[in-house]
């Protein structure tokens, strides 16, 4: 496969060849195996296996999107949805799954052509979608991913000769921006917005590795071309500075910060962050230890690799949100922040908070970890037991006054430098988790919980609703292993409300039936299944407040369609200021959903179909 020296689509250039011998400790990388071998860091790029690697590329645009979304998600099921959603958005004809049953066909056909042996067999039909098998060393994507992620363990132990190395072949591996001649809907977008991050990623590790070398000399030109095409990007400024303040240019480095410091408070109005002004303090004052690239700082532990549950395999759906989430990841690890899911009781947060960690791991190679905030019983952690219980994960001491200032002050420190990623599930209140969130720029925590925590500055927020019934028929489905489009689904969905969580306890209670039995199962247990949906929808009103509660009956017995303020002051007794603000804490609580569509008349607020009955048993 063609490999660039230069990486055009960015201007990021690696100022040595690619196939430079590699040093002591790097890892040689391993002889590629036959078969189909593909590119999308730059122009897709498709070649035959066998000499002379000849190139197959796909010329038909739709064909190049369909290729291009499934190798983006190589090894991954990317459902049928999301495909039509790539390749029309939102105006897809009424034959479209027809059309992507040709368009795939036609890909297998050309993958035949390619590798007669097995290229047919690498596409495979699997619900709710397709996924493309390719091998290792088959995909220039993954191996750049391998390569840094191999260039982060380097890096996490000192090696910093071979971080160097393995983030040049790394960066050598891009021919320009993701896919660039390829049309980008959803899926494509948001992976060339990921990738493009952490094109950059690479090459302020490659960066930092040579600074750990000595190379600051050779690296001042570079980091100012860098600098200029990334002017609001602190991690390119701190670089830049060390290698100005080790070259003997104090004052240079110093005006290097006021230019950064300037251009954020004129584009955002912000200062630059703690990481960075602590640097400028230092060179201003003239510290020697900055100099000596061997002086490195260890903290007393560090965020292990993963410490997240495993990917749940019968995940499916939220093919619209589940990129927004990972963007909202991406910005907050680039620019500070973090991400809040939000939603009613069952909707499927946490699920979904997981799946963008997953997703999103290449952003957080110093570690992705978990941490639930209720205890056994349920009861909503305090700030101490959190700080506490995150610090004991993270192997560190425990300090003996538990989660005071001592152990928040630790736990600054210990998230200092790092590019981790930390999902706080459940929070109950800003208070919670202020002193569990990571600082360091490049890191981000992701938050689930009914409503967004007030008070936390930087959050990023995803509402996550009740999925339309055909999506929650892919959920139920893909859980129960029965087909989408039979009968019974449908009543099995709206029996559940739609609700992710009662359509999973459906699934297991009515696994074992099969195609064939699930109508007869579901005559003898729709009062169960609806029951489920109930508790579901209880689990939020039992942790609304009492006005709260009181709104919510009185609502869901009175409306039936999508209500406005004016309606709901009618109902309540109240003006529609106040209405209004009463149906917005609803929200909030996961009692109310919002009307999407074009509402007209009716109004922005919608019942959940299971409310009337609850509110009928209170």
């Amino acid at each position: 496969m063609r490999r660039g020296g230069r990486l055009s689509g960015n201007g990021l250039a690696p100022r040595q060849a690619a196939d430079v011998p590699a040093p002591d400790g790097a890892e040689r990388a391993p002889h590629a195996r036959p078969g189909v071998r593909f590119g999308v860091l730059g122009p897709m790029e498709v070649f035959a296996p066998g000499a002379g690697d000849l190139p197959v590329t796909p010329q038909a645009p739709k064909i190049r999107v369909v290729l291009g979304a499934l190798l983006v998600r190589a090894n991954d099921i990317v459902s049928a949805d999301a495909l039509i959603d790539e390749l029309w958005g939102d105006a897809p004809p009424r034959t479209a799954t027809t059309t992507l049953q040709v368009y795939v066909s036609q890909l297998r056909k050309l993958l035949h052509r390619a590798d007669p042996h097995g290229g047919r067999a690498a596409l495979v039909t699997r619900r709710p979608g397709y996924l493309l098998r390719v091998a290792p060393g088959g995909l220039d994507l993954t191996e750049f991913e391998e390569l840094h992620a191999r260039g982060g363990a380097a890096m996490e132990r000192g090696d910093f000769a071979a971080a160097a190395h393995l983030e040049r072949r790394a960066l050598a591996l891009w021919r320009g921006p993701l896919l660039c001649d390829t049309p980008h809907g959803t899926l494509l977008g948001s992976a060339a917005v990921r990738l493009s991050d952490l094109r950059i990623t690479a090459v302020e590790r490659r960066v930092r590795a040579d600074l750990g070398l000595g190379r600051h000399g050779d690296l001042v030109a570079e980091l100012q071309e860098l600098a200029t095409q990334f002017p609001m990007r602190e991690v390119i400024h701190e670089l830049l500075m060390v290698a100005l303040y080790r070259s003997g240019r104090q004052a240079d480095a110093l005006r290097a910060f006021d230019r950064i410091s300037r251009t954020l408070a004129e584009e955002l109005n912000i200062t630059p962050g703690p990481r960075l002004g602590r640097l400028h303090r230092r060179i201003r004052a003239g510290d020697p230890a900055l100099l000596h690239p061997a002086d490195r700082e260890r903290l007393p532990a560090r965020p292990p690799a993963v410490q997240l549950p495993a990917r749940d395999p019968l995940f499916t759906g939220r093919d619209d949100v589940l990129p927004a989430v990972v963007d909202k990841l991406l910005g907050a690890a680039a620019e500070g922040g973090h991400v809040a899911v939000t939603g009613m009781a069952g909707v499927g947060k946490t699920a979904l908070a997981l799946a963008a960690a997953h997703r999103s791991a290449p952003l957080f190679p110093d570690g992705r970890l978990f941490l639930g905030l209720r205890s056994a019983a349920g009861e909503p952690l305090t700030a101490a037991q959190a700080v506490e219980q995150l610090l004991r994960q993270l192997g560190a001491p425990v300090p003996p006054r538990g989660g005071g200032r001592e152990a928040q002050a630790l736990l600054a420190r210990l998230w200092e430098g790092r590019r981790a990623l930390l999902l706080l599930d459940d929070v109950a209140s800003a208070e919670q988790v202020r002193a569990l969130l990571p600082t360091s720029l490049g890191s981000a925590a992701l938050l689930t919980g009914r409503r967004p925590p007030a008070g936390l500055e930087g959050l990023r927020t995803v509402v996550l609703r009740v999925p339309g019934a055909r999506e929650a028929a892919r959920i139920f489905a893909a859980a129960a292993g029965v087909p989408a489009e039979d009968p019974a689904v449908a009543e099995v969905v709206e029996l559940c409300g739609r609700l992710p969580r009662a359509l999973r306890l459906a699934a297991e209670r009515l696994r074992g039936a099969g195609a064939a039995g699930l109508a007869e199962r579901l005559d003898a247990d729709r009062a169960g299944l609806r029951e489920l949906g109930r508790r579901v929808l209880l689990a939020a009103y039992e942790h609304a407040a009492v006005a709260e509660r009181r709104a919510f009956r009185l609502l869901a017995t009175a409306r039936a369609r999508p209500f406005g303020p004016a309606a709901a002051a009618a109902v309540l007794g109240i003006d529609p200021a106040a209405a209004e603000s009463a149906a917005e804490s609803l929200v909030a609580a996961g009692l109310l959903g919002r009307h999407d569509p074009a509402h007209g008349s009716e109004g922005p607020y919608r019942l959940h179909p299971l409310s009337q009955l609850l509110a009928l048993e209170h």
